[in-house]
């Protein structure tokens, strides 16, 4: 059994085409936002919503395959891991935090069959 474990499923909208990027050593990967939205009613009987983002890195197989299935608006379910980095802040004092999802899969949804797979999910890494 494990004791701990770094997993996460989200659902949503993909803000833009994946790009394709390269390390310096030469390893490809895809990156993709994904919003993901929750809403509720306030204490006054009106619907709020909150939209998070999320930046999603594809790696080897599933990142090829997030460049030919994932562009802007499709509606999707991606499984992953968190994962946290530091980089040099902006204006060059300190650092920053960053979170991304490594995605080990995705499938495509159907917004109109509320959240089902759609059937013919070619490349969708498991």
């Amino acid at each position: 059994m494990k004791l701990s474990t770094n997993e996460v499923t989200l659902i949503g909208f993909v803000g833009g085409d994946a790009q394709a990027k390269e390390t310096k050593n030469h390893n490809k990967y895809a990156v993709v936002s994904l919003a993901t939205t929750e809403s509720w009613k306030d204490k006054n009987g009106d619907w709020q919503k909150r939209s998070t983002w999320h930046r999603l890195v594809g790696w080897q197989a599933v990142g090829e395959s997030m460049i030919r299935n994932l562009s802007k608006g499709a509606f999707i379910q991606v499984r992953g891991s968190i994962r946290n980095y530091e980089v040099p802040a902006k204006d060059g004092n300190g650092t920053r935090t960053l979170t991304e999802i490594v995605v080990t899969g995705f499938a495509k949804l159907d917004r109109a069959r509320r959240g089902e797979a759609v059937p013919e999910t070619e490349g969708a890494a498991a």
